[in-house]
């Protein structure tokens, strides 16, 4: 692997790269590079050869955010995206795309290219139909969580993995942006004019949502449960028919549980929002269906893994503490999943299914149905233990 000091690629020298250094094409003049990035804090670029079609993706931590040199941050975080995928790749086999490489000196991953799948968000605000959307999604979550926590891993090992997923400055945004801002009103929240009344009455200026929302943050802070995606929204996952890969987890760490499914689960709720805001019914439907799918089958495979691979001593033997800790991951994923519907609405990042309408009217109406159906779970957190709970909630 070539040493040389950190420079930031552009599309020239990532192709460059791609041959003299990492030797994936063996010459660069049938080779076509761009920069795909449209996220906010890496450079991403895809390399296809024109002859064979043979094809790579280049991802690069910057030393600071795309869309603020000043907004200062860890370009270590690649290794953490690296080590995660492969982890990841490991127990959820075909659910994440292949490394490659990973190249510490410039922070590069060298990954597989996804081409022929979709942004999962594009393609559910168009109305694609994915069957087992929630099957799948539920045994990603299962196997790359309960198979790096404490249930599974020797104790000892457990402890060197958090110490090797450590994640200071991108926790630190979760922590801010996701678990603080979605109940306080802060310089950074983006509230639209005809939603403020309502949020700041319902939200910042009640105390019992500043209460449950701290206990989450605490728990996110101090729980080192299991190895986290960390950012497992739709936008972070790519699709086609019969395929779910997971991307973008530079925000892994090890956390609780329920906040990967609660995301995930948050996701899936506000496009049903949408589309119902916009008269889809069919597929309000379906997505309901699906987010019945994946909590029916995240319990259902939670229980099959725990039994085929617990090791710790009471995990093995005592039923009645295998049922209490899946039901303490399900009371989380509710909590986590009210405050990424909050903060998606509220907050400094929001999603396209509460932004992307012509109609006032009816994105206030998406908006505030949101916002009530995630103030429902966060304060009856204990009581979503299955899929027909959510459903019916809806």
């Amino acid at each position: 692997m070539n040493t040389t000091t950190y420079e930031i690629l552009n599309e020239n020298s990532a192709l460059i790269y791609s041959v003299e250094t990492l030797s994936f094409f063996e010459n660069k003049e049938s080779l076509n590079c761009k920069e795909i990035g449209d996220g906010n804090l890496n450079n991403v670029f895809r390399i296809v050869d024109s002859n064979s079609g043979k094809s790579l993706i280049l991802k690069q931590s910057l030393p600071y955010a795309r869309t603020s040199v000043e907004m200062k941050l860890d370009a270590k975080r690649g290794e953490i995206e690296a080590m995660g995928l492969i982890t990841q790749g490991k127990l959820s086999p075909n659910m994440v795309p292949i490394v490659y490489n990973y190249d510490p000196s410039k922070y590069i991953i060298a990954m597989e290219d996804l081409t022929g799948h979709e942004i999962l968000r594009a393609a559910m605000i168009n109305g694609v139909v994915f069957p087992n959307l929630g099957k799948d999604a539920a045994s990603f979550f299962v196997n790359t969580l309960l198979r790096t926590s404490d249930v599974v891993l020797d104790s000892k090992l457990k402890k060197d993995e958090v110490i090797k997923f450590i994640n200071k400055d991108l926790c630190d945004l979760t922590e801010h942006l996701v678990l603080t801002n979605s109940a306080f009103l802060a310089s950074r929240n983006k509230i639209d004019a005809h939603l403020l009344d309502f949020v700041k009455e319902s939200i910042f200026n009640d105390k019992k949502v500043a209460f449950e929302v701290a206990k989450l943050k605490h728990n996110f802070m101090s729980n080192a449960q299991a190895l986290l995606h960390g950012d497992a929204h739709i936008g972070s996952i790519f699709a086609k028919e019969n395929s779910l890969k997971f991307i973008d987890t530079e925000f892994s760490f090890y956390g609780p549980m329920g906040f990967d499914v609660g995301m995930f689960l948050a996701n899936l709720f506000m496009n049903a929002c949408y589309h119902k805001a916009i008269g889809n019914i069919e597929y309000k439907n379906y997505v309901l269906n699906q987010i019945e799918s994946f909590i029916d089958n995240f319990k259902k495979e939670f229980i099959e893994v725990w039994d085929k691979y617990a090791t710790e001593h009471f995990a093995k033997t005592n039923e009645e503490f295998k049922f209490w800790y899946l039901n303490n991951v399900l009371k989380d994923t509710a909590g986590y999943c009210a405050c990424e519907m909050i903060r998606r609405t509220t907050g400094s990042s929001h999603v396209k299914e509460m932004d992307d309408f012509n109609d006032k009217d009816i994105q206030k109406k998406a908006q505030m149905k949101n916002i009530t159906l995630a103030l429902q779970l966060l304060f009856n957190q204990e009581k979503f233990r299955c899929g027909k709970d959510y459903k019916e909630l809806f």
